[in-house]
């Protein structure tokens, strides 16, 4: 018989299956750095819309805080110098004031025999200053002012009666203040004019009949 044939040899090195190959990295790094350049826009967004809506806000709140207690303090020393220049204007005109009496106006009410005595203090000004009164005569103003103011003052009185006094009593000093202005502006002494400021009722009497 003949020789079998002797069994070829096995292959040594077994044949292994080829493990398939990653797709190249590169297109993951890419896809990577998307996601992470996105995160950060997101971020830098937020952060960006939070400091507007909270942190300038807040800023301008301060400011305008800042200005009005700024304002306020301004305003507040106008008003203080305004009323400082206002005592002192004040003061001067006290200072240029002149006072003087009526002396004792005496009439009859309205369709009445009462008697009614009256005296007036007067303060009045000048536009400009004061001249001096004349030798021998106590009072500033002429005797024909003087003669306007008391006659003034009389029909006054008479226009009412004796009950309408005592219930008008502080109204008077209006309606003798409204009626003797006129009569002051109408007077020049040395062409200067006379204002008149303040009237007072220093007495004011009642006779029953």
């Amino acid at each position: 018989m003949g020789k079998e044939k002797k069994a070829e040899p096995e292959l040594q090195d077994k044949q292994v299956p080829e493990k398939p190959r990653l797709k190249s990295s590169g297109m993951s790094m890419l896809t990577l750095i998307g996601i992470i350049a996105g995160v950060v826009i997101i971020q830098v967004v937020i952060v960006i819309l939070v400091i507007k809506l909270f942190v300038v806000p807040s800023v301008d709140n301060g400011n305008g805080n800042d200005d009005k207690t700024k304002t306020e303090k301004v305003d507040q020393k106008d008003i203080e110098a305004e009323k400082l220049k206002k005592q002192e204007e004040q003061a001067k005109e006290e200072k240029e004031l002149i006072y003087e009496n009526t002396g004792r106006i005496t009439t009859n009410p309205r369709g009445s025999t009462d008697l009614v005595v009256v005296d007036l203090g007067l303060e009045f000004k000048f536009e400009g200053e004061a001249p001096k009164p004349k030798e021998k005569e106590t009072s500033i103003l002429p005797e024909k002012l003087m003669a306007r103011i008391k006659g003034t003052v009389n029909s006054i009185i008479g226009s009412y009666s004796s009950e309408q006094l005592n219930q008008n009593r502080d109204t008077l000093v209006v309606i003798f203040k409204d009626k003797l202005k006129e009569i002051f502006k109408s007077i020049l002494i040395e062409d200067k004019k006379i204002l008149l400021k303040n009237v007072y009722i220093t007495e004011f009497i009642i006779q029953k009949s």
